[in-house]
């Protein structure tokens, strides 16, 4: 490589590194971070290209990392994917709590005719405006026969047991204390 490309790519660099980036220049030499930076100042070409290599590895990483990550929102759930649970309230009211990756959604039933009467209509909108295709049921409303033709009609894919069925515990407990 040539003395002026040497200095053309030192200077693209030199606006690309971060924090960490002489260390592992370093590891990559056999030097201390500070002999290595040293050689990336002067424009040794070894620091230089070792110093490219890093920048485009660490772009390239992050980039992969990211594209490969679920999509992350409020609840830490992926797109499309809800959690649907129930929980009976100290006062003896029964919760409904569905979270999707949009929103905390809760109800509050008086008693199981009213909750076995209107909870596939709360389920029922939530589905269909937060466009969920994933319904996580643990609990004993995943299988009541109303939610499970809303389930249906809406081409829900149903999972008991999932690993994001926990992410309504923490919710569930908050609410119950104020109902």
């Amino acid at each position: 490589m040539k003395e002026e490309e040497i200095l053309e790519l030192k200077a693209q660099l030199n606006s690309k590194i971060v924090k960490g980036d002489y260390i592992v220049l370093g590891q990559l030499l056999d030097l201390d971070s500070h002999a290595a930076r040293m050689r990336f100042k002067r424009g040794k070409e070894d620091a230089v290209t070792g110093m490219k290599e890093i920048v485009e590895n660490r772009e390239a990483l992050i980039e992969s990392f990211k594209s490969k990550q679920l999509v992350r929102t409020i609840n830490g759930l992926p797109e499309g994917f809800a959690v649907l649970d129930l929980v009976v309230a100290k006062s003896g009211r029964l919760l409904v709590v569905l979270i999707t990756n949009k929103k905390n959604h809760h109800i509050v039933y008086d008693s199981l005719e009213e909750m076995d009467a209107k909870a596939f209509l709360f389920v029922k909108d939530i589905l269909k405006t937060d466009k969920v295709k994933y319904l996580i049921t643990d609990c004993s409303l995943g299988y009541l026969p109303n939610i499970l033709e809303i389930i249906k009609e809406y081409n829900v894919e149903q999972f008991y047991n999932h690993p994001f069925a926990h992410r309504s515990e923490a919710i569930l407990q908050i609410l119950s204390k104020k109902n």
